[in-house]
């Protein structure tokens, strides 16, 4: 029946790898060209030139770009005064270096303004002090009262120890007593006014010490801020060209993908031809003796005709698709307009049943 067809050959997936490589270094080129218009602005203009160069390790050709900015003449004496200005500026700022190395030389010295003021005693012990600075006032009357009112009490005949001086006595003391919760607030209004003054004369002393801290610190800083104010002052900038909107990639052309579904689809047309074949084969060695033999249209190629069978029929030489040997018979087609009964069909292919031809001629 022809034997087995020969697969399809080997791919050559180099070629169309360098293939591939090729269109991309031709779709990077035309984005990179496109990517690179020139520019014309009020304040200048921007162009591109290339230059061919040669790798020195792999002596490859390559292309270079460069671009250049070009400013109105207006634009350009703008930026050169910045320029002028900025250099102005750096050099003074220079020029302070000095000031601000003094300024740093050495630590700065707290211990110049003493230290934090305090108060000056517990406020309980200043109230204790008070009370007993106005109880020491008050004692000298007390004693001249107490010593009167004896006097006046042995003079109305009043003995002492009897109710009545006990009574007169009780009094007195009540009378004293009272005079304590007097000298006692008094003592507690003194010593809260005595602790006013303490805490405001310490926080003014605190205060006039932190100032004179800031303003240390401030004098050795001043130059450095002054240094940094030159420095970070206007910097000079080129006038911003307007953007533009960018050239997508162009897609690669995909040799290598296109060669594997062709290396693919000649794959399955061989294995369709193969298991066509060895199905065909397998269902004729099946009909043992029956001498059917396969004359679809379809499966032969090189058709040259070179005679008649007895009924008319046409006789023809031919090789089949898959195979370069020559076979001789009729085609399947016509013998069904005529003789359909010798026709049998087996896996799809059309099949004669020789034996009922006879003989060509």
């Amino acid at each position: 029946m022809g034997g087995k067809a020969s697969p399809p050959p080997t791919p050559d997936y180099r070629g169309m790898a360098e293939e591939q490589a090729e269109s991309s270094r031709i779709a990077t080129n035309q984005q990179m060209y496109f990517n690179r218009p020139e520019i014309q602005t009020p304040f200048g203009s921007e162009s591109w030139t290339y230059q061919p160069q040669t790798d020195p390790v792999t002596g490859e050709q390559y292309t270079t770009a460069s671009l250049q900015s070009q400013l109105t003449p207006e634009a350009q004496e703008a930026l050169d005064a910045q320029l002028r200005v900025q250099s102005a500026r750096s050099g003074f700022a220079e020029g302070m270096l000095g000031r601000v190395e003094a300024g740093y030389q050495e630590d700065p010295d707290f211990d110049q303004f003493g230290n934090y003021v305090g108060l000056s005693g517990d406020p309980n012990e200043m109230r204790e002090q008070a009370y007993g600075r106005m109880s020491s006032l008050y004692a000298p009357q007390r004693e001249q009262d107490r010593s009167r009112l004896e006097t006046q009490l042995s003079n109305q005949g009043i003995q002492r120890g009897s109710r009545a001086w006990e009574n007169a006595m009780r009094s007195q003391s009540d009378a004293e007593m009272r005079q304590d919760m007097q000298i006692m607030q008094g003592s507690m209004a003194e010593a809260q006014g005595q602790l006013g003054m303490e805490t405001t004369a310490a926080n003014y002393a605190n205060n006039l010490r932190q100032m004179q801290i800031a303003e240390m610190l401030q004098q050795r800083q001043t130059p450095l801020n002054e240094l940094n104010a030159l420095l970070t002052g206007q910097q000079v900038s080129q006038p911003q060209m307007p953007g533009f909107q960018s050239a997508g990639r162009a897609e690669t052309t995909q040799y290598m993908e296109a060669g594997k579904a062709q290396a693919q689809h000649e794959m399955d047309i061989y294995n369709t031809e193969q298991a066509s074949k060895d199905a065909l084969t397998s269902g004729l060695m099946n009909m043992g003796s029956s001498a059917m033999m396969m004359c679809d249209i379809r499966v032969k190629r090189n058709l040259e005709h070179i005679g008649y069978y007895d009924d008319g029929i046409p006789c023809y030489a031919f090789q089949y698709s898959w195979g370069e040997e020559w076979f001789v018979g009729p085609v399947a087609q016509e013998v069904e307009r005529t003789r359909p009964e010798l026709v049998v069909e087996i896996d799809g292919i059309k099949h004669v049943d020789m034996r009922g031809l006879g003989y060509a001629h």
